[in-house]
């Protein structure tokens, strides 16, 4: 996931890669549901239902991306390497239900950035799988708030 943010960030994937991870996040989420059925301690529930929360909000961010920064990529008159010319793009406004359920996905991430945090601090050991997902759910969660 965490390779998969970073690229995000540095390239256009295309839309065949970004189904591919939507798809492979969407199987991975489905497989770690069994995980949570199979799970008999409490704690191990939640730390597995953060994970899926975490391959939703992945999913998400891949998905809702371009219905997202449609507003933060404004208008393009042209009058930079376009030579002067008057070319617009135009581009449909973000839809109401989608800022909400960014901000739902931000609030989950956040929980379970804290989970982890939490997890790592009450560790007799410096726990580094827990703070690695807390980085990593931190790291979703600045994704989100950013788009």
């Amino acid at each position: 996931m965490s390779i998969a943010m970073l690229v995000m960030v540095w390239t256009s994937a295309g839309q065949i890669a970004t189904w591919a991870q939507i798809a492979f996040f969407t199987a991975a989420g489905a497989i770690m549901v069994t995980g949570l059925f199979r799970t008999p301690e409490t704690a191990q529930k939640i730390t597995v239902g953060f994970h899926i929360t975490l391959n939703a909000a992945m999913v998400w961010m891949l998905a809702a991306m371009p219905i997202l920064m449609n507003d933060q990529m404004g208008q393009n008159t042209g009058h930079g390497d376009m030579g002067g010319s008057e070319m617009a793009m135009t581009m449909a406004p973000t839809p109401i239900w989608a800022a909400p359920t960014n901000w739902t996905a931000i609030i989950l991430c956040a929980i379970a950035t804290c989970w982890w945090a939490v997890q790592s601090a009450r560790s007799r050991r410096i726990d580094i799988h827990a703070f690695c997902h807390a980085l990593m759910g931190f790291g979703m969660t600045a994704m989100l708030i950013l788009m």
